[in-house]
């Protein structure tokens, strides 16, 4: 198994690459969930190696968070480092991650959660967890997000007076080809 041995390296992700990068913010990368296992690095943008074949970027990386036994994606979705930081934290405001549709988003701040919370990036089953803990928490039982969350919009659905509406047209259309039918037989 490799390791990172030089100064600096360059990262590429979907045909994308970024760098050159220095080992220490490859590291930071890593533990912050920038880099992946499947991200490529080189020393010299011609041969590229599996960034989880560096063993020392990933050996805390382990310990990702979890809820209820399932292991939160480190892919992401949101192409290499720098993963964007929305949003400025205040002094000594606590950042977050969030795990939506098998990526990892963050860190962010309160706020930002919840303005995802609010237009329905955020789900209230998706995991959060802040920055620096293991233990991660569905965005419903953190009661920061309760109003954001309830803002969201729906997913529209035939129920009620609608399903009923559609039903009657349908009835009536059924009835009316029908009666045409019966016309026409005159």
């Amino acid at each position: 198994m490799p390791n990172l041995s030089g100064t600096s390296y360059f990262v590429r992700f979907r045909g994308q690459i970024i760098g050159p990068v220095e080992t220490p913010e490859l590291r930071k990368m890593a533990e912050r969930g920038g880099l992946s296992r499947i991200h490529e690095i080189s020393c010299d943008q011609a041969l590229w190696r599996p960034a989880g074949e560096f063993a020392e970027l990933f050996a805390k990386r382990d310990d990702l968070p979890t809820l209820e036994g399932v292991w939160v994606d480190e892919l992401g979705e949101h192409g290499p480092y720098p993963m964007p930081a929305v949003g400025l934290p205040k002094a000594g405001q606590t950042r977050y991650f969030y795990s939506h549709q098998s990526a990892t988003v963050g860190p962010v701040t309160i706020d930002v959660l919840r303005a995802q919370a609010a237009q329905g990036s955020l789900k209230a089953t998706d995991p959060v967890w802040p920055e620096g803990s293991r233990n991660a928490t569905m965005a419903a039982q953190l009661d920061f997000l309760h109003a954001a969350l309830a803002q969201a919009p729906r997913a529209r659905s035939f129920t009620g007076a609608k399903l009923l509406l559609l039903v009657w047209i349908v009835a009536v259309m059924a009835i009316a080809s029908l009666v045409v039918w019966a016309l026409l037989r005159r």
